[in-house]
């Protein structure tokens, strides 16, 4: 169990290890101080998100399917979701107005997939967000599992001109 808290109340996230659709468990992540939220962690059966927990009121402001990467200008926010039962990327961008987290888009791209390991995704001084990748046809091996051992990633980097 975790329990988070804030000026408004506790916040508790209880996790269920079982072996079905009820299995959730949780991490605590940190802090993002510039908007004032706690990050949390969720793992299900079959997917997981982020949530941001506010300091102040406890509640959820907004959850993402994957880490939430703010810009270095605090301006953005960009997640991306390898997705392996599609075998594509689920992209995600927010703006940051003040403290409030304002969706913009969601997209899915089907030829290439972030990469799990080396699990390298970072905004650089250029103000782009770079991001390991590799096309999804190589992201399984031939017998099903995961490709971990896989070095034939590239880097794909990502402007947001709004």
């Amino acid at each position: 169990m975790i329990s988070i808290p804030t000026a408004g109340k506790v916040v508790t996230f209880t996790d269920k290890n079982v072996d079905n659709d009820g299995y959730q468990i949780f991490e605590y992540v940190g802090q993002i101080a510039p908007l004032n939220q706690y990050l949390v962690s969720g793992g299900y059966w079959e997917s997981g998100d982020y949530k941001m927990i506010d300091k102040n009121s406890g509640e959820t402001t907004q959850t993402f399917i994957d880490y939430p990467h703010i810009s270095p200008n605090k301006k953005y926010i960009i997640s991306a979701y390898t997705n392996p039962y599609e075998q594509y990327t689920d992209l995600e961008l927010y703006r940051i107005k003040g403290t409030d987290i304002i969706p913009i888009m969601g997209a899915g791209f089907r030829h290439w997939m972030p990469m799990e390991e080396p699990r390298d995704i970072f905004w650089a001084r250029d103000g782009y967000l770079y991001l390991a990748v590799t096309h999804s046809a190589a992201f399984w091996k031939e017998n099903g599992n995961f490709n971990d051992l896989n070095d034939t990633f590239q880097y794909i980097r990502i402007k947001v001109n709004l």
